[in-house]
């Protein structure tokens, strides 16, 4: 067990063997490898991605298929032997949520998913060039629009 200063959350516990590295970073933020998935109750079906170089980072990130009905990630050779993974099934998808003062407008970039092989905590962002979805995806929109399909 390690303790980190997190901006967002203050300091956090944070057991070693639930650090996700991400050998190429992620793009805008290639100086951070390594991070960690934080539940909290309270803020669910959110997640944070906590930046474990770099307390200040710390991304707001939710499983795709909470907000985008039937949300499928088309990933290459090179997507999935980057993380090590035998398949595409074996990834753990998440995306990164831009968050606004008007909840309203709170986005999420589906067209680049974060993937984590969760059996050797390694992960990538990835983007889907040649797909339907769009990088700023209104949240509350695709809420909505969940809640009424269930």
């Amino acid at each position: 067990m390690r303790r980190v200063k997190s901006d967002q959350l203050g300091e956090i516990e944070v057991d070693d063997g639930a650090v996700v590295h991400f050998p190429e970073g992620i793009p805008g933020f290639e100086s951070c490898h390594d991070f960690v998935l934080v539940d909290d109750e309270g803020f669910a079906p959110f997640h944070w991605l906590q930046s474990l170089d770099e307390g200040a980072i710390a991304f707001v990130v939710v499983d795709p298929a909470v907000i985008y009905p039937n949300y499928h990630v088309q990933l290459g050779p090179a997507d999935i032997a980057a993380i090590h993974l035998a398949d595409a099934k074996g990834a753990l998808v998440r995306v990164i949520l831009t968050i606004s003062e008007d909840p309203e407008k709170t986005t999420a970039n589906l067209q680049g998913p974060l993937l984590i092989n969760v059996a050797e905590n390694l992960g990538c962002q990835v983007l889907l060039t040649r797909s339907p979805y769009e990088p700023r995806y209104l949240v509350m929109q695709g809420l909505a629009a969940m809640g009424n399909a269930g």
